[in-house]
């Protein structure tokens, strides 16, 4: 059974949310990183 056009929207939109929010996670994680860097320092 091939996806409707539905549920292809859905994914696509999933992934772009989901690639957003690792994102975040990754800018999180540098800020975190610099910040224990520049206190270690």
């Amino acid at each position: 059974m091939d996806p409707t056009d539905d549920e292809i929207k859905q994914n696509e939109q999933l992934k772009i949310t989901t690639i957003n929010e690792i994102k975040k996670v990754e800018d999180e994680i540098r800020l975190i990183l610099s910040k224990n860097h520049s206190n270690t320092q």
